[in-house]
């Protein structure tokens, strides 16, 4: 769970590293083996799911509380 700031920036950055291995999974594996590609894409898939929920909680708890830390 999200709680602050820094947390909610780390996950943003670990979404783009999520992205990043889509996309060399893409240029290295797709062209040569789909199959192989949707196998290894699931992991980093559900990974950005996952942080993104976590995103969307914090954010809808800003909005309720109108602060960013649950402390």
């Amino acid at each position: 769970m999200i709680q602050t700031a820094e947390q909610l920036y780390q996950a943003i950055e670990q979404m783009g590293r999520m992205q990043r291995i889509l996309e060399s999974y893409r240029n290295e594996i797709l062209g040569r083996n789909p199959r192989n590609f949707a196998m290894l894409a699931e992991g980093p898939l559900d990974q950005i799911r996952q942080l993104q929920g976590q995103i969307d909680e914090y954010i809808t708890r800003i909005e309720a509380t109108g602060s960013p830390a649950t402390n």
